[in-house]
């Protein structure tokens, strides 16, 4: 039987936090204290986690000889043998049912939406993720997907801005995690990542900074354009993306 931690570490719960977005479209349509609707949000952050871990799990299998060689990821449960192929291809299968079920229960659409995320999320953990650049894109496309899921589990209408804002976001999440790897692995990093070869401190920065800026920009103009008061909460968005690049800078285990 395994521990809780096992558990946990197993489902990567500390990363169900990306499948918040599904309550971005709830927020946007100024619906967030509608019961009924933030009820049905609720249902759709879970059934996204749940599919969500069963893809974890099949990265883990994957990469388990890479994961062995990492500082971290080497404690993770595939990694480490806590947990036999067999039991995790199990669970990985059940969680996804799970997840599956809980969608089924929502509408057809996002039913065959978060299908579609999943098979999408298979291409990328046994092919995508080799390459250059593209390895970041679809990470920021998964997360557009999953602020569509939050629009499409209450049907309501999806925001050009629902698009563009966490795809940027995503962007700017995932170079700053290749850059903080490059960092702080140097030499070791494509031993622990294969797409990690390709990339250099500079041109991943690079990309960094490209996010950082499209991010802030488009935040902007969105909050102009819906209503000009919110501008006054795009220094406490810019300080909080400097905050979290100086973060990278100075202590790569953030990333």
């Amino acid at each position: 039987m395994y521990s809780f931690k096992t558990w946990i570490r197993l489902f990567r719960v500390q990363q169900w936090y990306k499948n918040v977005v599904v309550f971005i479209a709830l927020l946007f349509s100024q619906n967030l204290f509608d019961p009924r609707l933030f009820f049905l949000c609720v249902v759709a952050f879970f059934s996204l986690s749940f599919v969500s871990s069963a893809n974890y799990i099949i990265n883990d299998i994957k990469d388990r000889y890479k994961d062995a060689k990492h500082p971290l990821r080497k404690e993770r449960p595939i990694a480490s043998g806590k947990v036999s192929l067999k039991n995790a291809k199990t669970i990985s299968g059940l969680s996804l049912i799970v997840g599956l079920i809980l969608a089924a229960l929502l509408n057809p659409l996002f039913l065959i939406l978060i299908v579609m995320l999943f098979l999408l999320m298979q291409v990328y953990t046994f092919y995508l993720k080799k390459f250059l650049f593209l390895d970041i894109m679809m990470i920021s496309l998964f997360f557009v997907i999953r602020a569509v899921l939050g629009a499409l589990a209450i049907l309501v209408w999806v925001s050009p801005w629902l698009i563009i804002c966490p795809f940027f976001l995503a962007g700017f999440l995932a170079a700053g995690k290749r850059h903080s790897e490059l960092t702080m692995l140097k030499e070791k990093a494509e031993e622990t990542r294969s797409v990690l070869k390709k990339y250099s401190e500079k041109n991943s920065e690079v990309v960094l900074w490209i996010n950082t800026v499209l991010l802030l920009l488009s935040f902007g103009v969105y909050s102009f354009q819906k209503n000009w008061l919110m501008l006054l909460s795009l220094p406490i968005a810019a300080i909080a993306l400097f905050r979290y690049l100086k973060l990278i800078k100075t202590d790569p285990l953030v990333g």
